[in-house]
């Protein structure tokens, strides 16, 4: 089974990726096998070891069938992310052109 989990550095998401590691593992588990992962970006890897204390790893999704069905996941997620920034930034643009 696959599941998604998202990273943090200091509250801000860095990483969303899929696994099959046991979502029942402690986080610091799950963050060393997913840190240490050929996919993980090296800057990402470096601050780990320089700060461990402020990463933190939440499990989004779990019992997933396929890596295909956890990928379609993960772009969901994406475009709903974006399509909330987009709406954010319209709705300030507009703001600021009624208060200008």
């Amino acid at each position: 089974m696959y599941h998604i989990y998202q990273i943090y550095q200091s509250e801000e998401l860095v990483l969303t990726t899929y696994h099959t590691i046991n979502p029942n593992y402690s986080d610091s588990t799950k963050l060393g096998i997913i840190i240490n992962s050929p996919a993980t970006l090296n800057t990402l890897v470096d601050s780990y070891f320089k700060q461990p204390n402020q990463f933190k790893i939440v499990t989004v999704k779990t019992n997933l069938n396929n890596a295909l069905e956890a990928n379609e996941y993960i772009n969901d997620l994406i475009n709903t992310t974006i399509n909330k920034t987009k709406k954010i930034r319209n709705k300030k643009a507009q703001q600021s052109k009624t208060e200008g």
